[in-house]
């Protein structure tokens, strides 16, 4: 197993490696190396999940939430970042339908923490399906303008 220690001057860490090897590498080097990893990791078997179950599923939790979200330059959707401070930004390139499933599934979401706020903390595969009657009515579609211009 490889394992790591931060320097004094947090300028550099320094990986003892399996077999007596070590490498010494800057902040750059270590962003280099995760990027590797990740791309390795991607590649490999048995491959990572696709389901996510809060509380079950290994997952990177952030809290004081860094993101951004802003149109797509290929003007097709939006981009969606979220900055993670050892990882840096990573960045969802959504089309308007997965944007709209976006919105629902928070739709949703927030609809079942509505529900289950004050109630004792029940097991997430236990918990109830929401209902499409759980969720706020649709706001109405805002009215064209029309006229001339003189």
């Amino acid at each position: 197993m490889v394992t790591a220690k931060l320097s004094k001057d947090r300028a550099t860490a320094s990986l003892d490696l399996p077999g007596g090897g070590s490498a010494d590498l800057d902040a750059a080097g270590v962003s280099h190396l995760i990027e590797e990893l990740v791309a390795l990791r991607a590649r490999m078997a048995p491959p990572l999940s696709g389901s996510y179950v809060p509380g079950e599923t290994p997952a990177h939790v952030l809290d004081n939430l860094l993101w951004s979200v802003g149109p797509d330059p290929s003007r097709r959707g939006l981009n969606i970042g979220v900055f993670n401070p050892g990882l840096g930004w990573s960045a969802l390139r959504l089309s308007r339908a997965q944007v709209e499933d976006l919105q629902t599934g928070i739709e949703f979401a927030l609809a079942e923490l509505t529900r289950l706020q004050g109630q004792q903390n029940i097991p997430y595969r236990d918990r109830p399906a929401p209902q499409p009657s759980d969720l706020p009515a649709p706001r109405p579609a805002p009215a064209r303008r029309t006229g001339t211009r003189g």
